[in-house]
């Protein structure tokens, strides 16, 4: 039996050990298993004596230990900084600002899901020469990021002037305004995007 246990577990990319375990186990007599058997019950009734005395802590134990700085299992994830710029739009975010209202017009029973493939593969299908006016916006857009980052980051966190300063260089070049308007609406950014250029 376990040759052919190992060949299932060869042809299914499986590791052989554990199944040849399991037919060792259940071909063998009676008389191995007991030993095991017993074993077995002798632990479980450990366990249950055990359990009589375990009290589960409360939920206050579980908070003081997170405040007094212990570390759990998973960590917490850090608060973002609203006054922190936003990050640039890509290339093919320009490509869909300008896009999404020309291929669901195309498309109008189109599910949202539909949408984004017909976008992705409309966007597979361009040159590179069509996606230039999509990558030189993205390149701008990234510029202006790191500018209002080394800003923001020049005047430490929680400075309410950092992410000021951030949005008006970024209203220059519309970026900022093209990030907030897709937030806001998810469409509204189809004239911003590609018109200057």
């Amino acid at each position: 039996m376990v040759p052919r246990c190992r060949l299932w577990a060869v042809k299914h990319n499986r590791c052989a050990f554990p199944f040849s375990l399991f037919f060792l186990w259940s071909f063998s007599d009676a008389g191995a298993k007991q030993e095991y058997q017993s074993k077995a019950d002798e632990d479980k009734a450990r366990h249950e004596e055990e359990m009589k005395e375990y009290v589960p802590p409360s939920e206050g134990e579980d908070d003081d230990e997170a405040s007094s700085g212990k570390k759990t299992k998973r960590g917490k994830k850090q608060a973002k900084d609203p006054n922190a710029p936003k990050k640039p739009m890509t290339a093919y975010f320009f490509f869909m600002a300008q896009e999404r209202a020309v291929i669901k017009a195309e498309n109008p029973t189109a599910t949202i899901g539909e949408l984004g493939k017909l976008m992705g593969l409309k966007w597979k299908g361009l040159s590179e020469e069509e996606k230039a006016p999509f990558n030189d916006a993205a390149a701008k857009a990234k510029d202006d990021y790191m500018t209002a980052f080394a800003k923001y980051s020049a005047g430490g966190v929680g400075d309410d002037n950092a992410g000021d300063g951030g949005n008006s260089d970024n209203d220059e070049s519309g970026a900022a305004v093209k990030d907030e308007d897709a937030g806001s609406d998810g469409g509204a950014v189809e004239d911003g995007g590609m018109s200057d250029e």
